[in-house]
Order: C-alpha cells, then sequence, then structure tokens
C-alpha cells in the first residue's frame, strides 16, 4: 500500500529496504507504506506459523 501524496517516496524506500533486507523475496503477503517512519508487513500463514514456532509460541498455543 501506498501514500495517496507522493508515494514515488514510499517507493523508492522500499527499493532500498530490499537491497539491504531482501525483502521482496521473503513469505510477505502486503507491504504497508503508508507511514514515513516505518514499513508494516503482513506475513503469509505459513511464515507467520513458523516465526512463531521459531519463536516459541506455538508450543504455549497448544498448551492452552
Amino acid at each position: 500500500l501506498l501514500p495517496e501524496d507522493n508515494p514515488v517516496p514510499a517507493l523508492e524506500r522500499l527499493l532500498a529496504l530490499d537491497q539491504v533486507q531482501d525483502v521482496m523475496n521473503r513469505d510477505i503477503l502486503t507491504v504497508d507504506l503508508r507511514s514515513d517512519h516505518r514499513p508494516t508487513l503482513r506475513l503469509t500463514p505459513n511464515a507467520l506459523a513458523e516465526l512463531r514456532r521459531a519463536q516459541g509460541l506455538d508450543a504455549v498455543e497448544n498448551a492452552l
């Protein structure tokens, strides 16, 4: 998602972020660039499950 006003700088930030973090090759559904302060990334269900597994959160959720 891009800001309504002046979207070009947001795209430039995404390209810079991709060069440093390689975000375009990750399991991401959307990148919200409407905030100037930070992008918001929405992960795919598989990526979210893997993140929770890596953080040990799946074991906590399964125990409840």
